[in-house]
């Protein structure tokens, strides 16, 4: 009787466990693939809400640091206007006005640096949206109210948006 040599043993592996060791790897690495995806996908998705916060505050800090240094403030068409005019401005004919606008078919709050010259205008803000039962700019003569819903219409993984309110009050 022979014995054979452990070292010299030429027996491989049976097809079977070839195909089990594949699926076990491709499982594996289907798992791994299929985490990265998610993990990127909500990476962007955290990235998105940031930079549209950063917009809209930067926005809301434009309105509120125009609406300390005024001497008058109104707010006309239902919510959708803020008027102001600035503390050097009443000394001057006419005195010199500003004018924040919520314009419903563009989705965007345009300001008017100089109100009586409606040439000059920039857009301040896109894709807003008012909040649920409010009005963008709301409050009385010495303070102002303003609410905005900021939407990506491009999000590719559902809804992102942000609310975003500040309350102002004019300091004379």
């Amino acid at each position: 009787m022979k014995k054979k040599n452990k070292i010299f043993d030429l027996s491989g592996l049976t097809l079977i466990e070839i195909v089990t060791a594949i699926l076990i790897t491709s499982l594996v690495i289907g798992g791994l693939i299929a985490s990265y995806l998610v993990v990127q996908r909500s990476w962007g998705g955290g990235s998105k809400q940031i930079v549209l916060q950063s917009q809209g505050r930067v926005a809301l800090n434009h309105i509120c640091r125009n609406i300390r240094e005024s001497e008058l403030i109104s707010i006309a068409d239902e919510g959708k206007t803020l008027a102001l005019v600035k503390l050097d401005g009443l000394e001057k004919d006419p005195p010199d006005q500003m004018k924040y606008t919520y314009d419903a078919e563009t989705h965007q709050i345009i300001f008017f640096p100089s109100w009586p010259d409606a040439d000059r205008q920039m857009v301040l803000l896109e894709n807003v949206w008012p909040q649920p039962e409010s009005q963008i700019f709301s409050g009385s003569l010495t303070t102002c109210y303003i609410r905005i819903r900021i939407i990506d219409i491009n999000a590719k993984d559902g809804y992102q948006g942000i609310d975003l309110s500040s309350f102002a009050y004019k300091r004379n």
